[in-house]
């Protein structure tokens, strides 16, 4: 089974982490989309043709545990995913991580 570890877990929430009372009044909620318009993603479900995604960044994804060949780890809107490139199926969501 592929999934997050508990340390790759803590090391995404980390590195996303954002300090919401160091940011100037106002910005702390720029670019949050209201409840309910957030696109949601499901576990065992293909990632949509039209979703946005993007690879993690280099210096984090080698500190996370190495997937299995045909598995990537991606960040959709607020989430990471773990998905199999052929099916695009998403198989593991962290979601919110920018929360």
């Amino acid at each position: 089974r592929v999934v997050f570890s508990d340390s790759d877990r803590r090391i995404l929430r980390d590195y996303y982490r954002v300090d919401y009372r160091a940011l100037p009044p106002g910005l702390a909620r720029q670019g949050k989309l209201p409840p309910g318009h957030a696109k949601r993603y499901r576990v065992n479900q293909p990632l949509p043709p039209e979703a946005d995604w993007r690879y993690l960044p280099y210096n984090v994804e080698r500190q996370l545990t190495r997937l299995p060949d045909g598995y990537v780890r991606v960040i959709v809107g607020a989430d990471v995913a773990i998905m199999n490139v052929r099916t695009r199926i998403i198989v593991d969501l962290i979601e919110d991580i920018h929360d």
